[in-house]
């Protein structure tokens, strides 16, 4: 949230947000809530966990399929080994 100076939020963007993982463990036990959700309830669960309605529809969707599972890292950087070589053109005489 946003602090409040006086009577207008701060302007000022917070620097270095973080992409959030989920474990499936946790997925599953934010499905099971908001299936037992009654009408209204949903937006305060969402809320309460800082999650979107985004979230909830791709998990069910994994779910439903049989992916549900954390996703794997990427390594962005990627170390290839490469072999430099010299090669002296011969000399004519």
């Amino acid at each position: 949230m946003s602090q409040m100076n006086g009577k207008h939020p701060d302007p000022e963007v917070k620097i270095g947000g973080r992409r959030r993982r989920f474990s499936v463990v946790y997925k599953r036990r934010i499905l099971t809530e908001a299936d037992r959700c009654q009408y209204g309830e949903l937006g305060a669960l969402l809320r309460r966990e800082g999650l979107y309605s985004s979230n909830l529809a791709t998990w069910r969707r994994e779910r439903d399929a049989g992916t549900l599972a954390e996703k794997k890292r990427s390594n962005p950087c990627v170390f290839f080994p490469a072999l430099v070589t010299t090669h002296s053109s011969p000399t004519k005489m």
